[in-house]
Protein backbone atom coordinates (compact mmCIF):
# COMPACT_ATOMS: atom_id res chain seq x y z
CA UNK A 1 0.00 0.00 0.00
CA UNK A 2 2.89 2.20 0.89
CA UNK A 3 4.60 2.02 -2.35
CA UNK A 4 1.32 2.49 -4.66
CA UNK A 5 0.94 5.63 -2.82
CA UNK A 6 4.14 6.90 -2.88
CA UNK A 7 4.14 6.37 -6.89
CA UNK A 8 1.14 8.05 -7.21
CA UNK A 9 2.79 11.33 -5.74
CA UNK A 10 1.77 10.68 -1.97
CA UNK A 11 3.79 11.04 1.33
CA UNK A 12 2.91 8.71 3.73
CA UNK A 13 4.05 8.53 7.98
CA UNK A 14 3.45 5.27 9.21
CA UNK A 15 2.59 4.75 12.91
CA UNK A 16 2.88 1.38 14.42
CA UNK A 17 -0.18 1.78 17.52
CA UNK A 18 -3.45 3.99 17.96
CA UNK A 19 -1.45 5.99 20.33
CA UNK A 20 1.40 6.80 17.74
CA UNK A 21 -1.88 7.69 15.20
CA UNK A 22 -3.61 9.72 17.18
CA UNK A 23 -0.06 11.29 18.22
CA UNK A 24 1.09 11.67 14.40
CA UNK A 25 -2.41 13.13 13.96
CA UNK A 26 -1.72 15.84 16.08
CA UNK A 27 1.61 17.04 15.14
CA UNK A 28 2.03 16.23 11.24
CA UNK A 29 -1.54 17.37 10.45
CA UNK A 30 -2.24 14.52 7.35
CA UNK A 31 -4.57 15.08 4.44
CA UNK A 32 -5.79 12.39 4.76
CA UNK A 33 -5.67 8.68 7.53
CA UNK A 34 -5.65 5.60 6.54
CA UNK A 35 -6.44 2.82 9.27
CA UNK A 36 -6.88 -0.44 10.22
CA UNK A 37 -8.95 -1.67 12.89
CA UNK A 38 -6.67 -4.24 14.16
CA UNK A 39 -4.02 -2.15 16.02
CA UNK A 40 -1.88 -3.21 19.10
CA UNK A 41 -2.74 -1.37 21.46
CA UNK A 42 -6.53 0.44 20.62
CA UNK A 43 -9.10 -0.54 18.42
CA UNK A 44 -9.01 1.69 15.16
CA UNK A 45 -12.53 2.00 16.08
CA UNK A 46 -11.81 3.91 19.06
CA UNK A 47 -8.77 6.27 17.09
CA UNK A 48 -11.67 7.34 14.95
CA UNK A 49 -13.54 8.13 17.86
CA UNK A 50 -10.76 10.37 19.49
CA UNK A 51 -9.99 12.01 15.84
CA UNK A 52 -13.33 12.60 15.22
CA UNK A 53 -13.26 14.70 19.10
CA UNK A 54 -11.18 17.14 17.00
CA UNK A 55 -10.60 16.99 13.56
CA UNK A 56 -12.52 16.33 10.41
CA UNK A 57 -9.64 14.93 8.66
CA UNK A 58 -11.37 12.11 6.17
CA UNK A 59 -10.80 8.61 7.66
CA UNK A 60 -10.37 5.42 5.46
CA UNK A 61 -10.60 2.74 7.31
CA UNK A 62 -8.67 -0.40 5.64
CA UNK A 63 -9.64 -3.81 7.41
CA UNK A 64 -9.48 -7.63 7.18
CA UNK A 65 -13.31 -7.27 9.07
CA UNK A 66 -15.35 -7.38 6.67
CA UNK A 67 -18.68 -7.64 8.78
CA UNK A 68 -21.33 -5.18 7.85
CA UNK A 69 -20.96 -4.64 12.05
CA UNK A 70 -17.91 -3.28 11.93
CA UNK A 71 -17.97 -1.13 8.83
CA UNK A 72 -21.24 0.86 10.54
CA UNK A 73 -20.12 0.96 13.27
CA UNK A 74 -16.71 2.94 11.58
CA UNK A 75 -18.95 4.94 8.93
CA UNK A 76 -21.32 5.76 12.37
CA UNK A 77 -18.28 6.91 13.98
CA UNK A 78 -17.07 9.49 11.63
CA UNK A 79 -15.15 7.04 8.98
CA UNK A 80 -15.66 8.29 5.31
CA UNK A 81 -14.58 4.82 3.86
CA UNK A 82 -14.19 1.52 4.60
CA UNK A 83 -12.01 -0.69 2.45
CA UNK A 84 -11.86 -4.61 3.58
CA UNK A 85 -8.23 -6.31 2.36
CA UNK A 86 -7.78 -8.05 0.29
CA UNK A 87 -8.87 -5.46 -2.61
CA UNK A 88 -7.49 -4.90 -5.87
CA UNK A 89 -5.25 -1.54 -5.64
CA UNK A 90 -5.73 -0.45 -9.31
CA UNK A 91 -9.93 -0.50 -8.78
CA UNK A 92 -11.01 1.29 -5.82
CA UNK A 93 -8.56 2.68 -3.76
CA UNK A 94 -6.25 5.36 -5.49
CA UNK A 95 -10.34 6.96 -6.15
CA UNK A 96 -11.19 6.89 -2.37
CA UNK A 97 -8.12 8.41 -1.51
CA UNK A 98 -8.26 11.17 -4.47
CA UNK A 99 -11.84 11.51 -3.27
CA UNK A 100 -11.68 12.09 0.64
CA UNK A 101 -8.68 13.95 0.69
CA UNK A 102 -9.78 16.20 -1.71
CA UNK A 103 -13.32 16.99 -0.50
CA UNK A 104 -11.40 17.81 2.63
CA UNK A 105 -8.93 20.03 1.05
CA UNK A 106 -12.18 21.58 -0.30
CA UNK A 107 -13.74 22.14 2.67
CA UNK A 108 -10.94 23.37 4.33
CA UNK A 109 -10.79 26.43 1.55
CA UNK A 110 -13.93 27.14 2.19
CA UNK A 111 -13.78 27.48 6.00
CA UNK A 112 -10.77 29.60 5.04
CA UNK A 113 -12.68 31.65 3.20
CA UNK A 114 -15.27 32.18 5.32
CA UNK A 115 -13.07 33.15 8.61
CA UNK A 116 -11.63 35.73 6.23
CA UNK A 117 -14.77 37.45 5.38
CA UNK A 118 -15.45 37.12 8.84
CA UNK A 119 -12.43 39.20 10.28
CA UNK A 120 -12.72 41.45 7.36
CA UNK A 121 -16.43 42.33 8.25
CA UNK A 122 -15.33 42.83 11.72
CA UNK A 123 -12.87 45.20 10.23
CA UNK A 124 -15.18 47.55 9.09
CA UNK A 125 -17.33 48.07 12.11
Amino acid sequence: MKLTLISQGYETIEAASGKEALNQAVTEKPDIIILDIGLPDIEGIDVTRQLRAWTQIPIIILSVRGSEKDKIAALDLGADDYLTKPFVVGNCWPGSVRLCGGLYKLQERARSKRANSKSTSNADW
